[in-house]
């Protein structure tokens, strides 16, 4: 297995290690401080101004009970900087950067062998299901990465940015150049399938060709109000055999989930009405209107007020369709007792979905569920599906990428199937 870390890096924790008669532990002390260069490209949903790396101790105990001894280590050496402590409140770990001086520091792959290590890595791997390594095909000879072009648009570009620009390089310079292509998903959170493609910034991927041809997405118009529109249905219709056809069959029917709900006297005109906004409208412009927002005149944004530990907080935004979004993200994400405007605006506009969303979340937290269904349907069903065509295909959750030859019957094989499988009309547009 291979890591990323910097020459002089290696080359001071060699020096360091023998001087203390620990040379033999050397792997772990490279795992551990290539973690600093691989986590913020492997997880791309950290703000990408934040070069702080957060390491999270149950997960390193994991791979070495005597973790917090290498992290000592290297803070002793000067290697790496402890810069925030774990906050119990905002839940997030001990944050650590690599120190200033080796920042610009030529990388090098490290080989890791050492079998224990390997061993524990392995195991903690979050493998791939069989029925979903078709996914890993495309990933061959034919798709390219123009590195040079690539380096030019991240220094014209990223120069305001120095976090972003880091990472940037590290993903072009290791991943891409050395053609590491990582796979990971994990079926009891998102179940969604992660690669180097999905971990790759949208305006890097210009940069990214098949067969020497530039790479088209589409992508499934508001997919989650899509797939929820589709549980829905499934349940004010009663349909067995759509639940099982987009995997939401396990979490509700012989439940105490079902129950509740069908104890629920639902007005199926309410839903239906929810139903065509979601296929035949823009979901958020409608609801963007049913919110109550203000408008600041001197930063020319619309914003939202509301209390948060005693504390009275303004959030702003671009277009009141931007805030709309925010809004369902709000009203699906979070607890079962949150009230807010975002939620009174909503129940005022549909109260019987109101009430199955806060029955749901009783049982499971609804961003799983939608995760899980659209994972399943477009991943183990709509891509397998295409995939059978002989069509490239290179996914990001919701958005199927292809070369330009094969863009339009991309696009005509996701509404055929997505219809299959949903029986609900999709609207596929390009990303």
């Amino acid at each position: 297995m291979k890591v990323l870390i910097q020459k002089q890096i290696l080359i001071d924790l060699k020096l360091k290690l023998y001087s203390v008669n620990k040379e033999k532990q050397l792997d772990y002390y490279v795992y551990f401080t290539s973690l600093l260069n691989s986590l913020p490209v492997r997880h791309r949903e950290r703000e990408q101004n934040d070069t702080i790396v957060r390491l999270n101790s149950l997960a390193l105990r994991k791979i070495y009970y005597n973790y917090s001894l290498v992290i000592r280590d290297l803070q002793d050496f000067g290697i790496i900087n402890k810069v925030s402590n774990y906050s119990t409140d905002l839940k997030k770990s001990n944050g650590y950067l690599i120190n200033d001086k080796y920042i610009g520091n030529d990388l090098e792959s490290y080989n890791l062998t050492n079998t224990a290590l390997l061993k524990k890595l392995n195991y903690l791997s979050k493998s791939i299901p069989n029925g979903r390594l078709f996914l890993k095909d495309y990933f061959n000879h034919k798709l390219t990465f123009d590195f040079d072009k690539a380096i030019e648009y991240i220094e014209s570009n990223y120069n305001k940015n120095q976090g972003q620009k880091y990472q940037s390089r590290i993903l072009i310079a290791h991943y891409w150049k050395c053609r590491v292509f990582e796979y990971s998903v994990n079926e009891k959170t998102d179940n969604r399938f992660h690669s180097l493609f999905t971990r790759t910034p949208k305006d890097l991927r210009m940069f990214i060709k098949y067969d020497n041809e530039e790479l088209i997405g589409y992508d499934l118009k508001s997919s989650q109000l899509f797939f929820f529109s589709v549980i829905l249905k499934s349940i004010i219709e009663d349909d067995i055999d759509l639940r099982e056809e987009i995997g939401f069959i396990d979490f509700y029917d012989s439940s105490e989930l079902q129950y509740e709900i069908e104890s629920l006297s639902l007005n199926n005109k309410e839903i239906n009405k929810f139903i065509d906004i979601v296929l035949n409208q823009d979901i958020y412009n409608w609801f963007s209107d049913k919110i109550d927002c203000s408008f600041d005149q001197i930063q020319n944004k619309f914003y939202v007020e509301y209390i948060s530990k005693g504390k009275v907080i303004k959030e702003y935004y671009e277009t009141k369709r931007d805030l709309s979004k925010k809004a369902f993200m709000v009203i699906l994400n979070t607890g079962v007792d949150c009230k807010n405007s975002f939620y009174k605006a909503f129940n005022d506009c549909f109260p019987d979905i109101g009430r199955i969303i806060k029955i749901i979340k009783k049982f499971y937290p609804m961003h799983k569920i939608l995760q899980q269904v659209e994972s399943f349907v477009l991943l183990d069903c709509v891509a397998n599906d295409i995939y059978k065509h002989n069509i490239p295909i290179l996914t990001i959750h919701d958005c199927f990428y292809t070369n330009k030859t094969n863009s339009k019957k991309l696009k005509q094989l996701m509404i055929k199937y997505i219809k299959q499988y949903t029986t609900l009309n999709n609207n596929i547009c390009i990303n």
